[in-house]
């Protein structure tokens, strides 16, 4: 599909029509790395950290709005560029949130059926990400 939809355009500008499929294949290996990297980490570990990677995750979607820090692409200021290559902090703040209330509900299972102790807190933080 990614042949078929893109190798005319990198024909045309990069003078390769695999170009595109060929970085695909080439970020699908570095995640299948990577996910037998994170496979090895125990998950409490996650749970040891939650916070502190929400609080980064945080930090890092504020930074992407200074001018000089947050690159503009696609008409937006939302990526960090590095080089040529580009990173999103949204994508790191999905996972960290999924930690984040993953932990709030493992520690507080009674809370849960309230809807101000249990329920509001958890909205809140994700208020605050988005």
């Amino acid at each position: 599909m990614i042949y078929s939809a893109s190798s005319v355009w990198a024909e045309y500008k990069f003078h390769d029509a695999f170009k595109f499929v060929k970085a695909k294949f080439l970020f699908f290996l570095l995640g299948i790395l990577l996910i037998f990297f994170l496979l090895r980490i125990d998950f409490h570990v996650y749970e040891k950290y939650a916070n502190f990677l929400l609080g980064l995750c945080f930090v890092l979607l504020v930074l992407v709005l200074i001018p000089g820090i947050g690159t503009i692409r696609n008409g937006s200021r939302s990526w960090f560029g590095i080089g040529g290559f580009g990173i999103q902090p949204s994508e790191f703040a999905k996972i960290g949130l999924i930690i984040y209330v993953s932990k709030y509900l493992s520690h507080h299972p009674r809370e849960i059926r309230d809807i101000k102790k249990g329920v509001l807190p958890i909205f809140l933080v994700i208020f605050f990400l988005l």
